[in-house]
């Protein structure tokens, strides 16, 4: 772990493998990715996805807990009818600001049959995207094969853990170290856990019970870099 410590030594940047092309894999891509959609009004749909290869896709008709949230992939949030208990006025747009506040790697969308007022311009701002209900499959299935695409950029991903470090303060030049191990666990396929441990309790001392909250969401969310790195 010395080049790590060692400030002299060349921490690796997510510039490095940004260029780095993974081969498409449409269909087995679509079998393995969670989608959640919420809608008080189900959700017409999943059927003409599941024949399109979407596989796994579950439907909620209203706010439930948040840590159910955390084993899918990509959400889909409608507003009205949805969470009136988190928000009464802006329901489930509110929602799924909360979500993606608390799950920075799930692509978040909130979609409605309605225009709503401007209201609603700093939700719709805080998610990955924002789409009309009335999309049939073959439509909705060209959007979530781009949405995979997204997440499945080791970009995505790292923002996903800065995001989570900023939002704690910790401090840049620490960042910067997560940042290197991220890059090596895409391009090496290794679980840096225990060296990142390390890490933390050398460097990261008067900070240790946040990070102790916040490992297991980075830990989570290397673990997919590394099976990316696997499959690439």
């Amino acid at each position: 772990m010395n080049f790590l410590i060692n400030k002299k030594s060349k921490l690796r940047t997510i510039n490095d493998i940004i260029d780095i092309k993974l081969e498409p894999t449409i269909e087995s891509d679509r079998k393995k990715y969670k989608i959640l959609i919420i809608d008080d009004e189900g959700f017409a749909q999943k059927e003409g996805l599941n024949k399109l290869g979407f596989k796994d896709i579950d439907v909620k008709f209203n706010y439930t807990t948040m840590e159910e949230y955390s084993a899918y992939d990509i959400i889909f949030c409608d507003i009205n009818g949805v969470a009136k208990e988190i928000d009464p006025y802006f329901q489930g747009a509110a929602l799924a600001k909360k979500i993606k506040e608390m799950y920075p790697d799930k692509f978040v969308i909130i979609f409605s049959a309605l225009d709503q007022s401007l209201d609603f311009y700093p939700y719709y701002s805080s998610v990955d995207a924002t789409i009309i209900k009335n999309l049939n499959s073959n439509q909705l299935s060209e959007k979530l094969d781009q949405y995979i695409s997204t997440i499945s950029n080791p970009k995505y991903k790292w923002d996903s853990i800065k995001k989570i470090l900023e939002s704690n303060k910790i401090p840049t030049e620490n960042i910067a170290v997560f940042e290197d191990f991220f890059v090596r666990s895409f391009l090496e396929g290794k679980d840096y856990t225990s060296d990142i441990k390390k890490y933390c309790q050398k460097s990261l001392k008067e900070k240790s019970e946040i990070m102790k909250k916040i490992l297991p969401y980075v830990f989570d969310v290397m673990k997919d870099v590394v099976i990316m790195c696997v499959t690439k």
